[in-house]
């Protein structure tokens, strides 16, 4: 992947460093929310990816050839 187009956490963005006697609510810009919704779609999309991958490797089709060759 080019590193423009990996939307994975990046902790140069990680400015939330909070200070215990800090009792203050922090909130979230739109960049910052904008950043964590494409973080986890990219999570749901390898998810899905590993998913379909175990999915063909363990499937019935699998199983069939597994019984077939003996």
């Amino acid at each position: 992947m080019e590193p423009n187009q990996d939307d994975r956490y990046d902790p140069v963005y990680d400015d939330s460093v909070v200070s215990t006697d800090d009792t203050r609510t922090t909130r979230l810009t739109l960049r910052q929310i904008n950043r964590a919704r494409k973080s986890a779609e990219l999570h749901r999309e390898e998810k899905d990816k590993e998913l379909d991958f175990v999915r063909s490797m363990y499937g019935a089709d699998a199983q069939a050839e597994a019984e077939g060759g003996l």
